[in-house]
């Protein structure tokens, strides 16, 4: 992992620490200084004065005399030549995107399309933080599973696991709000499926949401999109019979009628503890058609795959090039992500991503540019 990406992981455990964050936000655009000061409690960065300039695009030379941008003075100029390399921005605007984007909207998009351009984006679980959760990379070895990465474009394997350009569209007041499902379901990168989730069928949105992810330890099952996926890989796990017993405390969970919430909750706490406390939320957040019937049974999967150790349930299906990715289910992520790049994990991949031995490795990096 490169220091940007160290850093961006240490910076982001501090964001706690800001009292007024859209004018601290600001300040860090022409102040790298104070960002790194904040959290490490010094100054290991001492030339990147110039970071709006290197990291934005600006150009190297200010046609305008004067102001605090104006590259003439020598700190700026010397900054300038140093902080496009260090890439202060792909670290700096994932944990504070809300807050610039509410108190400096310029700079904001000055620095989204720079971050964009240059991968620091991502509106889900980026692969530095993948690769920060300490998972051992184990990736099928059957011929199939090699035949849907080669079969779907934006799909490869290498030593860190399976990387993968996905999307999915969702409701614009889902963003950053709890998944019924305790996980989030995405297509491959220009799935010709992603027109039947435009939200007219109760699933999907007009918001879209798109980036690179990686999968360390993915469960491969047969199963197109619709929820076939999840319901191998619970049987996959289990057996036939378990599915079925599983599937009747389902419709005994939802009832013929105005569904009872305490029987959600006694299934929830039999099958998805995880999710033991939500049974009201899951009920009032999937009343059309067969919502709440899916909502129960894709959490009770995606509780199983979890908890045996799989970040992801990986769908394929079978087209007339051969196998290719159909669809994934990410039981990593507990939230439904946005626009800005903000994601938020579920609290077992959180606590393996905040035991990971990052600090010191940061701090031995920080401790060789001073």
């Amino acid at each position: 992992m490169d220091l940007g990406s160290k850093l961006a992981d240490y910076l982001r455990q501090g964001a706690d620490t800001l009292t007024n964050l859209p004018t601290e936000a600001q300040r860090f655009l022409t102040n790298p200084q104070a960002f790194t000061q904040l959290v490490t409690g010094k100054n290991p960065l001492p030339k990147e004065t110039g970071f709006v300039a290197g990291a934005t695009g600006l150009p190297a030379k200010n046609p305008v005399q004067g102001g605090v941008l104006n590259p003439a003075s020598a700190p700026y100029q010397e900054g300038y030549e140093q902080g496009e390399p260090v890439a202060i921005a792909s670290m700096a605007l994932p944990a504070y995107a809300t807050a610039l984007r509410a108190g400096a909207p310029k700079a904001y998009n000055a620095l989204e399309n720079y971050m964009t351009k240059t991968g620091g984006i991502s509106n889900i679980v980026p692969p530095n933080v993948a690769n920060s959760m300490g998972m051992v990379t184990t990736l099928p070895k059957d011929d199939i599973f090699t035949q849907a990465v080669a079969n779907t474009p934006s799909a490869r394997m290498s030593e860190e696991g399976l990387h993968l350009n996905v999307m999915r569209k969702q409701k614009p007041q889902q963003a950053m709000t709890e998944s019924v499902r305790s996980g989030v379901f995405y297509l491959p990168e220009g799935s010709a499926s992603m027109k039947h989730y435009g939200g007219s069928g109760g699933y999907g949105g007009t918001e879209k949401i798109a980036g690179e992810t990686l999968y360390k330890n993915p469960l491969f099952v047969k199963g197109a999109t619709g929820g076939k996926a999840p319901e191998n890989a619970f049987i996959q796990l289990g057996s036939k019979e378990e599915f079925k017993q599983m599937q009747d405390d389902v419709f005994k969970a939802i009832g013929q009628g105005r569904t009872n919430v305490a029987e959600v909750q006694n299934f929830l706490d039999k099958y998805a503890p995880d999710l033991s406390d939500y049974a009201s939320y899951i009920v009032d957040n999937s009343r059309q058609g067969n919502q709440l019937r899916y909502a129960l049974q894709e959490a009770a999967a995606a509780q199983k795959v979890r908890d045996a150790g799989y970040d992801a349930v990986v769908g394929h299906s079978k087209g007339k090039q051969g196998p290719f990715i159909s669809e994934v289910f990410d039981i990593r992520e507990s939230h439904y992500p946005n626009q800005y790049g903000d994601f938020q994990l579920n609290p077992k991949f959180e606590e393996m991503y905040q035991n990971a031995p990052r600090r010191d490795l940061i701090q031995q990096q920080i401790d060789k540019i001073e």
